[in-house]
């Protein structure tokens, strides 16, 4: 069966929190408030499915005209490397020619960054909690 692509806010959480708990992010799971606020709080959502199962999440804030952050990529295990990942970030980013989306990465996520077509840069990325 194919892959079906949605942009929109309409994610079942519970799916979601399934997901982010596979994908090794349990914190975000189990606060299925926290996870509603990311989905309600994002400019833009894109998700996927294969035969009714949420296998692929993605997220990004945009301001619209200069810059955006690309800040959750989570696709199941098994849907792994069969291009995914890459179409749910190609649907986030489509449509807007002047933003430049950055993604934060770690030693271990750059390979990652970069098969999805980020760049690396020569600044460096600062993080302060609120």
């Amino acid at each position: 069966m194919a892959v079906h692509y949605r942009d929109s806010k309409d994610v079942d959480l519970f799916q979601l929190a399934r997901l982010f708990a596979e994908g090794g992010a349990s914190d975000a799971a189990s606060d299925l408030g926290r996870l509603g606020e990311v989905v309600r709080g994002s400019t833009r959502v894109v998700w996927a499915t294969e035969h009714h199962k949420l296998i692929g999440f993605a997220s990004a804030l945009t301001d619209g005209a200069f810059t955006g952050f690309v800040s959750h990529v989570v696709v199941h295990a098994d849907s792994q490397g069969r291009g995914v990942e890459e179409a749910l970030v190609d649907r986030l980013v489509k449509g807007q020619p002047g933003v430049t989306f950055v993604m934060r990465a770690t030693t271990a996520t750059a390979p990652f960054c970069v098969a999805l077509g980020f760049k690396p840069t020569d600044g460096l990325c600062f993080t302060r909690r609120g």
